[in-house]
């Protein structure tokens, strides 16, 4: 590890949210409840707060310190014994950005519009996808789950040829209103402006405008490779190899709402949530997965009534080449809490189901 070290300030710590009392969560909630029942629906879900502490101190004069805090509201309405439900979520920093009437009312509004799902054949349809919907997916386009969840975007995998990208720096792999930033230090990231060996972490374009520009490196990179640590090491011992761990996915030119790209869409799908997300083909990027908690035929620029769940397969790269329209992003929300993206709602086309979902 290294010595002493400087590094640019963050502050996302919030007292606010820290001391949060359960009584105005319980608030929260019960007036979710309250909007359920009286609707004749049932609800479920989580409010939950954290703090992110991490402390880094040794003998050759290292010494820093971080702490964040933030939180999520996830909401389920249930209409008809999981067969008429809609989903809503909201992450945070503050627990002051929450809105949480407007979560309440996105789920009741989906649990009500999710009735008599008609049936629909698969095949590749144009979809606009929720900013929340694709979190599980999107993990999958830094990491490969085929070798242990060992990252894509680092130093040490590309150079040993394990990455989906080895040898392709400089190649056009997206479309080219596409651009991917690691930039801990955007406004809407989280975490520490350190890696896990204690060096600061650099702001990298990991791909401009679809082409792949780089990829992240570390101290150990720096002595076996002769590349310049941007510190993305993760925690020591780590036989990974480095991870960006603060994705930002943005488009080029303005941003449209989800109801924008809705209003463009002559004839697809609209997509709430995406779940249980698994990788199938490493090299292409292609996942498999199932849609739930409402998915909706949209026609002439009109949600026109639900469909039954499908199931697909995409492959990622195929995927951000065939993006129309990006909203603004929002902060994910992942099981893997040292991965953070920020990611937009998108119109995308031809988009891959296979067959229909049995639940």
């Amino acid at each position: 590890m290294p010595g002493p070290q400087k590094y640019r300030s963050v502050n996302r710590y919030s007292e606010k949210t820290v001391e949060a009392p359960a009584e105005l969560k319980a608030g929260y909630i019960g007036s979710a409840i309250d909007l359920a029942k009286k609707n004749h629906l049932l609800a479920s879900g989580v409010l939950g707060t954290s703090v992110e502490q991490v402390m880094m101190l040794n003998t050759s004069g290292l010494e820093t310190s971080y702490r964040g805090s933030g939180g999520y509201f996830s909401l389920t309405m249930d209409a008809d014994n999981g067969n008429q439900t809609g989903y809503a979520l909201s992450t945070f920093g503050d627990i002051g950005e929450l809105d949480p009437n407007k979560v309440s009312q996105t789920a009741l509004e989906r649990a009500q519009l999710n009735k008599n799902q008609a049936d629909i054949a698969p095949g590749k349809f144009d979809v606009v996808v929720d900013p929340y919907a694709w979190s599980e997916m999107l993990l999958f386009f830094a990491v490969s789950a085929s070798t242990g969840y060992s990252p894509d975007l680092g130093m040490r995998q590309y150079k040993e040829g394990r990455s989906y990208l080895s040898g392709r720096l400089g190649e056009k792999i997206l479309g080219d209103n596409v651009s991917i930033d690691d930039d801990v230090y955007h406004p809407s990231q989280a975490g520490p402006p350190f890696d896990g060996e204690g060096c600061q972490k650099s702001k990298v374009s990991l791909i401009e405008n679809g082409v792949f520009r780089n990829v992240v490196s570390s101290r150990i990179s720096q002595h076996r490779y002769g590349a310049a640590p941007t510190g993305h090491e993760l925690p020591l011992p780590n036989p990974l190899g480095e991870l960006p761990t603060n994705l930002v996915i943005r488009g080029k030119g303005a941003t449209k709402t989800p109801e924008e790209q809705i209003g463009e869409l002559d004839k697809g799908l609209l997509i709430t949530r995406f779940w249980y997300v698994r990788e199938t083909e490493p090299r292409t990027k292609t996942v498999t997965g199932m849609t739930r908690d409402g998915t909706f035929l949209v026609e002439n620029g009109e949600i026109k009534r639900p469909v039954k769940n499908l199931r697909f397969n995409q492959s990622l790269l195929e995927l951000f080449n065939k993006v129309d329209a990006v909203s603004e992003p929002v902060r994910n929300f992942s099981e893997f809490q040292q991965f953070r993206i920020l990611q937009p709602g998108i119109l995308a086309r031809d988009f891959n189901f296979t067959s229909v979902s049995p639940f």
